[in-house]
C-alpha cells in the first residue's frame, strides 16, 4: 500500500503545472512546434532543460521563478519524447555525477531530471524505459540517496503497471531502437551483487522478468547490441552448478546471463552463432558454461519452437561446435589469427590448456543432446513397432468378424 501512495504521489507531481494548460492552448503550441525539423526541436529542448535548471538553482539571480519554461518542457517531453534520449550526454555531462565511468544524479538537479523523464513516462514507454536505464539505474547503483533511489526504481515500477510488453514500441518516424546493452549488462550485474541497499535490489529483481522481455528481446533487436556485454558477464570462474539454477530467479549473475544468451541463441540463431565464433577466444569461459547450459536446458528452450526452427538451431549448433572445435586445434598448436588478423595463443590469451578441454568436453555433450532429440529414439521405434503390429491384428480380427457376420445373414 506504502508503495502504491508513493506512485500516486509521483504521478500526481509529475502532471503540475502542465494540467494546468487547457487542451487548446497545447494543441496550438504543439502544431507550431511540429513545424520545425527534428534537430531544432532537440537544441530547443536542451536550451530549455538547462535554463530552467539554472533559474531553479538560483532564482533570485534571475528574479523569476521558470515556471513558464517548466511547461513547455513537459509539453516537449510529451509530444516529442525523443529529445530526452537526444540529449542524454549533455545532461550526463553537466547535471550529473560520475563513478566509474556511469553518471548519476545530483541531487541538486534531480528534481527536474524527474520532471522531464515523468513526461516521457506519460507518453512513450519505449523512451521512457530508454531513459531509465541511462539516467536513473546508474543512480539506483552508485548514489547513495535513499529519496533518489528509491524514486528511481519507483519510475519503472510506475512504467511497467501502466504498459504492457506491446506498448514499448519504437515511435513512429524514429530510426532508433532507443536501447543500451551496456546499461542492460549494468542492470544483471547489480540484481547479483553485494549493494548497499537490499531493498532495492530485491524491487528490481521483480522486475527483472519484465524488463528483459521489453529490451533484450524487444522488436528486431540485433543480437550484436547486447551480447557481447552479456557474454562478459557471463565470463565469471563461477562453479559450474550455475548452470543448474534456476534461469528466472535473478539469483545467479552468471546464470541469468547465460539464460539470456541462451534464449538469444534460440531467437537469433545465427547472428548469434556468428558472434560466439567471433567473441569464443576472450571468453572461453562463457562460451564453455552457455554450451553446458543450452544442453541442460535444452528441452524447456525448444519446448515451443516449430520443427523447421528446431532444424535450424541443431544444424547451426553442430557448425558452431565444429568451428570451435577448430580454433581450439588452432590455439593448441599456436598458429590461431584473429578475426582483427592478430596472432593469438594460449600463453597470450592467458588460458590454461584445460580450458580448451573444458569446451570440447561441453561441445561433445551438447551435440549429443540435440541429437538424440531430434532422431526417434530406440525405445520410440519400438513403440511405433508395437502399435503397427497391434493395428494389423486389429483390422484381422474386425475382418474375421465381419466375414461371420455376413456368413449368418
Amino acid at each position: 500500500m506504502e508503495s502504491l501512495i508513493g506512485q500516486l504521489k509521483m504521478l500526481t507531481y509529475l502532471d503540475v503545472p502542465y494540467s494546468y494548460l487547457s487542451s487548446n492552448v497545447r494543441s496550438a503550441v504543439v502544431k507550431w512546434l511540429e513545424t520545425f525539423p527534428q534537430e531544432q526541436i532537440i537544441d530547443i529542448s536542451w536550451f530549455i532543460f538547462k535554463t530552467y535548471i539554472e533559474l531553479d538553482v538560483s532564482p533570485e539571480e534571475y528574479g523569476v521563478t521558470g515556471t513558464g519554461l517548466l511547461i513547455l518542457h513537459q509539453l516537449l517531453c510529451r509530444k516529442f519524447s525523443y529529445t530526452m534520449a537526444e540529449i542524454a550526454v549533455e545532461i550526463q555531462k553537466n547535471f550529473m555525477q560520475s563513478a566509474k565511468g556511469n553518471y548519476f544524479l545530483d541531487k541538486k538537479y534531480a528534481k527536474f531530471v524527474f520532471q522531464a523523464l515523468g513526461q516521457v513516462l506519460q507518453s512513450n514507454p519505449r523512451i521512457a524505459l530508454y531513459c531509465w536505464l541511462e539516467y536513473l539505474l546508474p543512480t539506483i547503483i552508485y548514489s547513495s540517496d535513499i529519496e533518489i533511489c528509491d524514486n528511481s526504481i519507483r519510475f519503472v515500477e510506475i512504467l511497467y503497471k501502466r504498459y504492457t510488453k506491446n506498448q514499448f514500441k519504437v515511435p513512429v518516424g524514429i530510426n532508433k531502437e532507443y536501447y543500451s546493452g551496456p546499461a542492460v549488462a549494468n542492470l544483471i550485474s547489480y540484481l547479483n551483487s553485494d549493494v548497499w541497499s537490499k531493498d532495492f535490489q530485491k524491487r528490481l529483481r521483480e522486475l527483472y522478468p519484465r524488463i528483459i522481455p521489453t529490451t533484450v528481446f524487444f522488436s528486431a533487436l540485433s543480437p550484436g547490441q547486447y551480447f557481447r556485454y552479456i557474454l562478459r558477464l557471463a565470463n565469471s570462474t563461477a562453479s559450474d552448478e550455475t548452470i543448474f539454477y534456476n534461469d528466472e530467479s535473478a539469483e545467479s549473475g552468471v546464470a541469468v546471463s547465460l539464460n539470456v544468451l541462451a534464449y538469444s541463441l534460440i531467437r537469433d540463431t545465427v547472428q548469434s552463432c556468428q558472434l560466439l565464433n567471433k567473441s569464443y577466444v576472450t571468453n572461453i569461459e562463457a562460451v564453455y558454461k552457455l554450451l553446458l547450459y543450452v544442453a541442460y536446458h535444452w528441452k524447456k528452450l525448444t519446448s515451443s519452437v516449430t520443427e523447421n526452427k528446431r532444424n535450424e538451431l541443431i544444424q547451426e549448433l553442430n557448425n558452431l561446435c565444429d568451428i570451435l572445435s577448430d580454433i581450439n586445434s588452432k590455439l593448441y598448436n599456436d598458429n590461431y589469427i584473429s578475426h582483427k588478423g592478430k596472432p593469438l595463443t594460449l600463453r597470450s590469451l592467458g588460458v590454461p590448456p584445460k580450458k580448451l578441454e573444458n569446451v570440447k568436453d561441453a561441445a561433445m555433450a551438447l551435440q549429443k543432446v540435440i541429437m538424440a532429440r531430434s532422431e526417434p529414439t530406440p525405445t520410440s521405434k519400438s513403440w511405433s513397432l508395437i502399435f503397427i503390429i497391434l493395428a494389423v491384428i486389429l483390422s484381422i480380427i474386425v475382418a474375421y468378424l465381419l466375414y461371420n457376420v455376413n456368413a449368418l445373414l
